[in-house]
């Protein structure tokens, strides 16, 4: 499903550690920054990666930081390189849109090709 091209979108984040709105329990993180890259992943994969004890985002920063990512369970991730590396950020988004299938070590694997390029 797609939304209509003249909608505007509006994305929310919810803490579920912090109380700041009484009436949505949201807190304001501010907007997502240009430069960064917006890819779909399958939507069962998003309901995986948005859980705090989803692995990926563990190997990810150990071998890919620095970068920052935002995850809707609507299929829709963003991510930005935090050295504003373009090829640091198409990285991770490739392991994320690829990884929806892969085991732990299939996924190390991917990280650790990703770091030999990135030290090239």
């Amino acid at each position: 499903m797609k939304a209509d091209p003249a909608l505007e979108i509006e994305l929310s984040c919810e803490d579920p550690t912090s109380q700041r709105d009484w009436v949505t329990n949201e807190v304001y993180f501010g907007p997502l920054t240009d430069g960064g890259l917006l890819i779909d992943v399958p939507l069962h994969y998003s309901q995986i990666l948005v859980d705090r004890r989803c692995e990926i985002f563990d190997l990810l920063g150990q071998y890919l930081k620095p970068f920052e990512s935002c995850v809707g369970v609507n299929g829709r991730a963003y991510i930005r390189a935090g050295d504003n590396s373009h090829l640091r950020a198409s990285l991770v988004a490739q392991i994320l849109a690829c990884s929806s299938n892969l085991k732990p070590e299939e996924v190390t694997e991917l990280c650790q090709d990703a770091e030999r390029r990135l030290s090239q």
